[in-house]
C-alpha cells in the first residue's frame, strides 16, 4: 500500500471529501483537506506532506497560485493544481510556480492516479538532483584543488573558493565573468602563454605543468593543469572544465629527493633501505660495489644474505632496538661478498619514519674499513712488540741490576758484621727487603707486559696464570671455568683476549671493591666467549663508559668481536667478549665432546 501524504487544499466542501474518500481508495495517506492558503501553510509545517493537491480558487486572502509562490520559498513539496479555470492569464500565472501537473475539477479516477504518481516520481528524482548538485558543490568547495567550469565562449560558470583564493578574484554569481578578464597566465619553459581550448575547440583532455602568473604578479608558482571537455547528449563540447593544483611543495621535494638520490648513489659507502623485517627495499651503486650484488639481485632478499652464515648477525637485535627508539651508534661487523670473501664494515643503522612519527623502515650504511682495520692491527701489534720489549727490559735488565744491588748489599752486611754495629747492619736489613720487594715488583710488571704462558701455552693457561695472579695480589677468591678443548687461534686474537680479562680483573679489583671472580671461556655455537664476573658494588650503566671499558671495546674491535658490560649497582659486573670463530689467521675448532 503507497503510504505517500496528500495535503489537499480545495474550499469547495464537496469536492474535497470526494477527492479525500478517492484518494484513500487508491491506498494513499490524506492528511487534511483545508479550504484556505493560511490553513496549508500551518499544516504543512506541522505534517510535512509528500505532495499538494491545490485549488487555484480558494477562500481566504490568497488564492491558490499565492500559496504556492509562499510553499515553493520555503518547502520542497510538490504540487498539483485542481483548476476549472484555462484562461490563459491564470495559466501564465500558475506556471511561474513551476506545478508537477493540472488536474480539472472534472477528473477521472485513472488521469488523478496516473498525476500524482508522476508528480511524486519527478519530485523524487528532482531531490536525487539536488543532493548530486548539493554534494558535487560541497566537494568542488572544500577540495584544495582549483576547479573551474566555463562554457563554449570562455564565460566563468562555476569558480570555487580555492580558485578564487589561487587567482586572486573574486567572482559574483550574478555577474558574468570571462576566463580571459581574469588576468592569470600559465606560462611553460619556453615562456609561451597557454591557448584556451574554446579558440581551437580542442576536444581531448589535457594536461601539462606549467608556471602560473595571476594578477598580482609576484613569484611564478608551479601548477598542474588539467583540462577536461564537457560533452552534451550528442557528444557536442559544451565547455571546458579546468583543474589546477599547486605543485610547488611537491617540487621542492621532488629536487631535494633527486638530490638525495643523487647523494646516494653516488656514495662509495653501501647505503643500504629495509623493511623493519630485514626485507631489502634500495640498494645503491656503493652496495653494488661493496658486495658485488646487483639491486635486481638484492631487492626482495633479505639483508641476512651479506652476513656470514656462521656469523652472529647483530642487525636483528639493532632493528629491535630502533623500533623501541633506542638510540644505535656506529659499530664494526663482519659481512660476505658475492664471491664468499669477508670484509670488515662501520654500519650504522637508522630509523625511516614517516610524518607521523612512525618508523616504516630502516636505513643502513656500511662503510668498509678493511684496510683501516689491517693498520690497527699493525699499530696494536707494533705496541704489543714494544710492550714486549719494555718487559723484557724490566725483566732482564731492571731485574738483573736490582739483584746486584741486593747481592752487594749483603756482601756490605757481612763486611760490616765484625765491626759490631748493630744499627747499620739492622738498616742495611731493611734496604735489603725493600729491594727484594723491588725486584718482586718488577718481575709481576714484566710478566704482566709479557704473559709468558700466553707465548708458550695459549691463551687457556695464560688465564689460568692470570687468575692465580688475582688470588695472590688481590687476595680474592677467584673462579675459572675454561673449556678443556679450545684450539688456539691467531696470537693478536689471544693476546686481546687476554689484555681485556686483564683490564676486567684490574677494574674489579681496584673499583668494584669485589670479594670474588668468576672467569669463562667457551665456545657457543661459532663463537668464542669469554666472560668476566665480580660481586663488587657495580655502577649504573647510564654512567659514562672510563677509559678502561672503551680500551677493552676497542681491543674487541680489533679481533672483530664485539663487547658487553651489564651493570647494576650493588649488583656486580659482567663483561662478555664475543669472537666469531671463522675469523683470524687461524681458526679455532670445537671436538666432539663426545669423541
Amino acid at each position: 500500500m503507497n503510504k505517500n501524504k496528500i495535503l489537499i487544499v480545495e474550499d469547495e466542501g464537496i469536492l474535497s471529501l470526494d477527492m479525500a474518500n478517492t484518494l484513500h481508495e487508491m491506498g494513499y495517506s490524506v492528511i487534511d483537506a483545508v479550504p484556505s492558503g493560511e490553513e496549508a501553510l500551518e499544516m504543512i509545517k506541522r505534517d510535512k506532506p509528500d505532495l499538494i493537491l491545490m485549488d487555484i480558487q480558494l477562500s481566504g486572502e490568497m488564492d491558490g497560485i499565492q500559496t504556492a509562490e509562499q510553499i515553493n520559498k520555503a518547502f520542497a513539496i510538490p504540487i498539483i493544481y485542481i483548476t476549472g479555470y484555462t484562461d490563459e492569464l491564470t495559466l501564465s500565472r500558475a506556471k511561474i510556480t513551476a506545478p508537477y501537473g493540472y488536474i480539472t475539477k472534472s477528473f477521472n479516477y485513472s488521469e488523478l492516479h496516473s498525476t500524482i504518481e508522476m508528480a511524486i516520481y519527478k519530485s523524487q528524482l528532482e531531490r536525487k538532483v539536488h543532493e548530486n548538485e548539493f554534494l558535487l558543490n560541497t566537494t568542488l568547495e572544500n577540495i584544495e584543488d582549483a576547479v573551474i567550469t566555463i562554457d563554449m565562449e570562455g564565460n566563468i560558470q562555476f569558480i570555487n573558493k580555492p580558485a578564487e583564493k589561487l587567482l586572486k578574484i573574486k567572482k559574483n554569481i550574478n555577474a558574468k565573468l570571462n576566463i580571459e578578464q581574469v588576468g592569470f597566465k600559465l606560462l611553460d619553459d619556453n615562456n609561451e602563454a597557454y591557448v584556451h581550448p574554446f579558440h581551437t575547440k580542442r576536444k581531448k583532455r589535457f594536461k601539462n605543468e606549467y608556471r602560473l602568473k595571476n594578477k598580482t604578479g609576484g613569484n611564478l608558482l608551479r601548477v598542474e593543469f588539467v583540462v577536461t571537455t564537457l560533452l552534451d547528449t550528442f557528444k557536442e563540447p559544451v565547455g571546458y572544465v579546468y583543474v589546477l593544483r599547486d605543485i610547488e611543495e611537491r617540487k621542492k621535494i621532488e629536487t631535494i629527493s633527486s638530490r638525495l638520490v643523487s647523494i646516494v648513489e653516488s656514495s662509495s659507502d653501501a647505503i643500504i633501505g629495509i623493511k623493519t623485517d630485514g626485507t631489502i627495499r634500495t640498494w645503491n651503486s656503493g652496495a653494488e660495489a661493496v658486495f658485488g650484488y646487483t639491486p635486481i639481485e638484492a631487492i626482495g632478499k633479505n639483508i641476512s644474505m651479506i652476513t656470514p652464515s656462521n656469523y652472529p648477525n647483530e642487525l636483528t637485535d639493532k632493528i629491535e632496538k630502533l623500533k623501541n627508539h633506542e638510540i644505535v651508534l656506529h659499530y664494526d661487523g663482519i659481512r660476505q661478498r658475492k664471491n664468499g670473501e669477508l670484509v670488515q664494515m662501520s654500519i650504522l643503522p637508522s630509523p625511516i619514519k614517516d610524518k607521523d612519527g612512525k618508523i616504516t623502515g630502516i636505513s643502513v650504511i656500511a662503510r668498509d674499513i678493511t684496510e683501516k682495520k689491517a693498520l690497527e692491527k699493525e699499530v696494536l701489534e707494533t705496541s704489543e712488540k714494544e710492550r714486549e720489549r719494555i718487559g723484557q727490559d724490566l725483566h732482564d735488565s731492571l731485574g738483573q741490576q736490582l739483584t746486584g744491588i741486593l747481592l752487594n748489599v749483603k756482601s756490605l752486611e757481612n763486611e760490616l758484621k765484625p765491626l759490631q754495629q748493630p744499627d747499620f747492619i739492622e738498616k742495611l736489613k731493611e734496604t735489603e727487603d725493600l729491594i727484594k720487594n723491588a725486584i718482586m715488583q718488577t718481575r709481576e710488571l714484566a710478566k704482566g707486559l709479557v704473559p709468558i704462558k700466553l707465548q708458550t701455552e695459549g691463551l687457556p693457561h695464560a688465564l689460568e696464570d692470570l687468575a692465580n695472579f688475582a688470588r695472590r695480589v688481590y687476595q680474592m677468591a677467584v673462579e675459572t671455568q675454561i673449556d678443556d678443548l679450545i684450539k688456539p687461534v691467531s696470537i693478536i686474537t689471544e693476546t686481546q683476549l687476554y689484555h681485556i680479562a686483564q683490564e676486567a680483573i684490574n677494574n674489579a679489583a681496584k673499583h668494584a671493591n669485589c670479594t670474588k671472580l668468576f672467569i669463562y671461556l667457551h665456545i657457543v655455537q661459532s663463537e668464542l666467549i669469554l666472560s668476566i664476573k665480580d660481586n663488587g658494588k657495580g655502577f649504573s650503566e647510564t654512567k659514562k663508559a672510563g677509559i678502561g671499558l672503551r680500551i677493552m671495546s676497542y681491543r674487541a674491535n680489533i679481533i672483530n668481536g664485539s663487547m658487553s658490560v651489564h651493570s647494576e649497582e650493588g649488583e656486580g659486573t659482567l663483561v662478555i667478549c664475543r669472537v666469531p670463530l671463522n675469523y683470524g689467521e687461524k681458526e679455532v675448532v670445537e671436538e666432539d665432546n663426545n669423541s
